[in-house]
C-alpha cells in the first residue's frame, strides 16, 4: 500500500512539475514570437516613415498593394482562427473598404473570394455623420 501511495504521489508531482515547465517554456516561446512580430512591424514602420519623408509615397503604396492580397489570404487561412468573429471580420472589412475606396485596384481572385464572403459592413461613424448631415440639409 505504501509503495502504491508513493508511486501515485511521485507521478502526480512529476506531472505537475512537467506541466509547470511546459507552461513556462510555452510562455517564453510566445513572448519570442511576439517580439519577432514587433521587430518586423517596427522595421516596416521605420522604412515607411523614411520613404514617406523622402517623397517616395508611391513606393510605399506599391509595396502595400502587392502584399495586401497575400496577407489577406494568410490571415484568413492561418491567423484568423485565433480571433473572435468580430476581430476577424473587422480586419477583413478594413481590407474590403480599401479596395472599395480604390476601384482602380484589381483584387486577386483568392483574396476576392474571401472579401466577397464577408457579411455586409456596417456604416462607419463618418458615413453615418455624412448621411445625417445630408438629411438635415
Amino acid at each position: 500500500m505504501k509503495t502504491r501511495i508513493k508511486l501515485v504521489v511521485s507521478f502526480t508531482v512529476g506531472l505537475l512539475v512537467g506541466l509547470a515547465i511546459m507552461f513556462v517554456l510555452m510562455g517564453v516561446n510566445a513572448r519570442k514570437l511576439m517580439a519577432y512580430y514587433a521587430s518586423a512591424q517596427l522595421g516596416e514602420m521605420a522604412m515607411n516613415a523614411r520613404q514617406l519623408r523622402a517623397g517616395q509615397m508611391e513606393d510605399v503604396l506599391k509595396r502595400y498593394d502587392l502584399s495586401l492580397p497575400t496577407m489577406t489570404v494568410l490571415f484568413e487561412n492561418e491567423h484568423g482562427k485565433f480571433l473572435n468573429d468580430q476581430q476577424k471580420t473587422g480586419a477583413l472589412w478594413a481590407v474590403q473598404r480599401y479596395y472599395s475606396d480604390n476601384p482602380s485596384l484589381i483584387v486577386p481572385d483568392n483574396a476576392k473570394a474571401i472579401l466577397d464572403s464577408l457579411p455586409p459592413r456596417p456604416p462607419t461613424a463618418c458615413e453615418l455623420k455624412a448621411t445625417t448631415s445630408t438629411k438635415t440639409n
